[in-house]
């Protein structure tokens, strides 16, 4: 995924891509009130639907970043202008997922050697 900030239009438009499957997505360009644009998120996520936790897919291993998918421009973030990798990034921080009993559901690996690169793991 890649969401770049259109300066001309004060909004932000994501482009999701699945190299394995071969589709993409661009979603129309969205403003976001008070967004600060000042960190970024590479997510695996479990989401809600109706206020309930959703059951998290076995998806095995999810991967991020260049040295994995060959996707230029998935392991960078602007912040303030200055561009950083994500091991770079001021307050880089990996976390794992869990449920309310915490039981891991979900584990990101180390960062790549270069920094720029890393999986998450189904548990």
């Amino acid at each position: 995924a890649n969401v770049t900030y259109v300066s001309s239009s004060g909004c932000f438009v994501t482009v999701l891509k699945d190299i394995t499957e071969g589709w993409s997505y661009k979603s129309p360009c969205t403003t976001v009130s008070g967004a600060a644009r000042s960190s970024a998120e590479w997510i695996t996520e479990r989401p809600a639907i109706g206020g309930s936790l959703t059951t998290l897919a076995n998806f095995g291993k999810a991967y991020y970043g260049l040295d994995y998918t060959s996707v230029s421009n998935t392991n960078v973030v602007v912040i303030n202008g200055v561009t950083y990798t994500i091991g770079a990034s001021p307050n880089y921080v990996a976390i794992t997922m869990v449920n309310n009993k915490g039981a891991t559901l979900a584990t990101p690996s180390s960062l790549s050697t270069d920094g720029t690169s890393f999986y998450v793991s189904y548990a």
